[in-house]
């Protein structure tokens, strides 16, 4: 019966210290420590700072320090895909914690003991290939946006989560579109000083249009209005050069309104509205009504393009 009371006491002390040192903060505060990430392709360090790239492998090292010995199984997990034989492999384990007769590294569940001590492993897993990517059938629309994975989970076994190690993730697509978005971002800035102030402003207009929808996910519309935004600094109209009268944009025009009368049909093929496609629609409407203001000093036919645009994406709400 003392033995009896004496683990149940032990239990609820852990669960105390468990409470007590896990972090809400997405890094590790608590029981999981030395924290490594490597991109197995290349040996590199990832910092906390870098994303994790869809579809590549890395190799995670970490300490778990378990502060009390209870009658307990804890569990580390993984939403990692396994990659080789096996997704751990033990460095340290003094205190015992691993039933090696019972256990299989090809899970992505890894359970040991709760004994005081410090358990230190490697996981190697690959993110999965469609971790940013979140399809509507219906619209034929396929969004791409960061998201936030946990590398690893580690909790009482069918009961609390004590400690986790979450990292953000982007895709191929993100990353194109982010470097694009920087290049253009640096040739208006190369230009800021010299180039048409009205064309200037609706440059970056249009820059800001673009990020709006990469942030939602819809990072092929994104690329449309950035390809819309000069790629070098000779393509962009100096003060000096031309009056403003003459700086004619008709390619913007047609290709901006192309992309947003393109997504339009789109939507009202589907036959129905999602939640998401309402939201977007009345931010842009109001985005080019702002828009609006800036590319009637710049360019009549322009201005009037994004009218009647402005009126088809009313029609969609």
């Amino acid at each position: 019966m003392l033995r009896k009371h004496l683990t149940l006491f032990s239990a609820l002390l852990l669960v105390a210290l468990m409470s007590a040192a896990a972090s809400p903060a997405s890094a590790q505060q608590g029981w999981i420590s030395n924290v490594v990430i490597k991109d197995f392709a290349t040996g590199l360090e990832i910092s906390a700072s870098q994303p994790l790239v869809a579809g590549s492998t890395y190799n995670i090292t970490f300490t778990i320090v378990v502060p009390y010995t209870a009658n307990i199984m804890l569990s580390a997990t993984t939403e990692l895909e396994r990659v080789g034989p096996q997704y751990w492999y033990v460095i340290e384990d003094a205190a015992g914690m691993i039933n090696y007769s019972i256990w299989n590294p090809s899970e992505n569940e890894l359970r040991f003991s709760a004994k005081q001590g410090v358990l230190t492993v490697m996981l190697m897993g690959k993110v999965p290939s469609d971790a940013c990517v979140i399809s509507y059938p219906q619209l034929d629309l396929v969004l791409h946006k960061k998201r936030d994975i946990t590398v690893v989970k580690l909790s009482i076994v069918e009961g609390s989560v004590i400690d986790w190690i979450k990292h953000m993730v982007v895709d191929s697509e993100i990353l194109s579109f982010e470097e694009a978005l920087s290049q253009k971002k640096q040739v208006l800035e190369s230009v800021k000083d010299v180039a048409v102030e009205e064309y200037y402003t609706l440059a970056n207009s249009i820059v800001s249009l673009a990020e709006s929808f990469a942030e939602k996910g819809d990072i092929q519309l994104a690329n449309t209005l950035l390809e819309l935004v000069p790629s070098s600094s000779e393509e962009v109209p100096l003060k000096p050069i031309k009056p403003l009268h003459e700086v004619a944009m008709p390619y913007i025009a047609v290709a901006l309104a192309a992309a947003f009368v393109g997504m339009v049909y789109l939507w009202r093929r589907s036959g129905f509205q999602l939640d998401y496609v309402k939201s977007i629609t009345r931010e842009q409407v109001r985005n080019l009504e702002a828009l609006l203001v800036r590319a009637s000093r710049v360019d009549r036919a322009l201005a009037s393009e994004l009218e009647a645009v402005k009126k088809r994406l009313e029609e969609v709400e």
